[in-house]
């Protein structure tokens, strides 16, 4: 009737039938009552647990993530946009001079 770490560990499989169950945090009972009870008597809780898939940083775009997982799915498989322009490339576009290392100033440039 109480959750034990082990059927709590099935809940974080990798494996998502059976980490689609066990969402009862205290009780098994609710588990047992909507069908999402798990309990894999013949093996031991799975070692490896987590998400395979991209997954938010922010608590808040974690609960916020089911209801629009598809297009963030998308999203994440894309390849990350392009890498900005060097430094020295772009302030020399600027038409400003490249600043010299900081071991080079004299006491006359200061």
């Amino acid at each position: 009737v109480v959750t034990t770490p082990g059927l709590h560990r099935w809940h974080h499989s990798m494996d998502l039938r059976e980490g689609n169950k066990n969402y009862g945090e205290n009780l098994v009972l609710w588990d047992q009552l909507f069908g999402t009870y798990f309990d894999d008597a013949r093996r031991r809780p799975p070692a490896e647990i987590g998400i395979r898939e991209a997954m938010p940083a922010t608590f808040a775009g974690q609960i916020v993530a089911p209801f629009f997982w598809a297009s963030y799915q998308r999203k994440a498989a894309q390849p990350p946009a392009a890498a900005p322009a060097d430094v020295t490339q772009s302030s020399q576009s600027c038409h400003r001079p490249p600043l010299k290392p900081h071991s080079a100033a004299t006491s006359d440039e200061l």
